[in-house]
């Protein structure tokens, strides 16, 4: 265990990271840590919100803020902040969510069965050509390890924080996992 959390100290610096692109991801989209104008309304619209429930939606916020997706799918138990989040970070995307436990991805031919949790899919947008598609998978380490694996097995560059994945899915690029 105390071997684990060195290697992950080590690594959730950005050390290891030869990628730019991955390590601009890493630092100005993970790891940001200036507080966005949104959080203090959030914190006043939504005074239920749990802790954990606010770091997500600060999350997804960046992330939506960062690659501005045409389309964002939000497959399993998502709330009303996370939605939110959201659409404030890219007012032109459109929000769809769904119960069901049973999704497919649009931007490849994946489907499995969500154990609990969420799964946020973030479609490229059409107006760039370089831009790339992003998987948001909460409940890693527990309840969706299982489809965590099956995601990383995929050619995709990887984030893995403890509790959540991030798979950005890039055309042409080598698969990279990292552990943040």
């Amino acid at each position: 265990m105390t071997i684990n959390k060195l290697h992950r100290w080590w690594q959730r610096r950005g050390f290891g990271i030869e990628s730019k692109t991955d390590f601009a991801f890493l630092h100005d989209v993970l790891r940001e840590e200036t507080p966005y104008y949104a959080y203090l309304e959030w914190q006043r619209d939504y005074p239920h919100a749990t802790q954990e429930e606010r770091s997500l939606s600060q999350l997804l916020f960046r992330i939506s803020n960062h690659l501005q997706p045409s389309a964002v799918s939000i497959h399993g138990n998502a709330d009303s902040l996370t939605t939110h989040a959201i659409k404030q970070g890219c007012r032109k995307t459109t929000v769809n969510t769904s119960s069901t436990p049973y999704f497919k991805l649009s931007c490849t031919d994946f489907s499995a069965r969500l154990e609990s949790g969420m799964i946020v899919e973030y479609a490229p947008s059409n107006e760039h050509p370089d831009s790339i598609a992003a998987i948001v998978l909460t409940h890693i380490d527990t309840s969706n390890a299982a489809l965590w694996q099956r995601i990383t097995a995929m050619p995709t560059i990887t984030y893995d924080m403890r509790h959540t994945g991030i798979a950005l899915l890039r055309k042409g690029r080598y698969p990279e996992h990292y552990h943040i």
